[in-house]
C-alpha cells in the first residue's frame, strides 16, 4: 500500500528530502514504517525515541495502523522560545 511520508527539520537532512513515497504491506503500523526508514537511513535510528507522529494531520502513536494513501509526518521534538 502506498504511504506518503513527510519529514521535518533534522530528519529532512538525514533522509535528503522532505517527502518520501513508500510502499508497505497492508496492515503495517507507524512503527513498521519507521523501521523501514531506519533500515534505509541508519542515522535516523538515534532519533526514533524522540519522534512524534501524525497520520493525516492527527497525532498518533507508533502502533497506529496505516491505511493505503495515508500521509505520515515524522517530527522531531521542538524547543526554544520562552512563554
Amino acid at each position: 500500500m502506498p504511504i506518503q511520508v513527510l519529514l521535518f527539520a533534522s530528519l529532512q537532512d538525514i533522509v535528503g528530502s522532505r517527502r518520501q513515497d513508500i510502499e508497505l504491506p497492508t496492515g503495517s503500523r507507524v512503527a513498521d514504517l519507521v523501521s523501514h526508514l531506519c533500515r534505509q537511513y541508519p542515522t535516523l535510528s538515534a532519533r526514533v525515541p524522540f519522534l512524534r507522529y501524525a497520520v493525516n494531520e492527527t497525532l498518533v502513536g507508533p502502533e497506529h495502523e496505516l491505511q493505503s494513501g495515508d500521509e505520515v509526518a515524522l517530527m522531531p521534538p521542538t524547543s526554544g522560545g520562552a512563554c
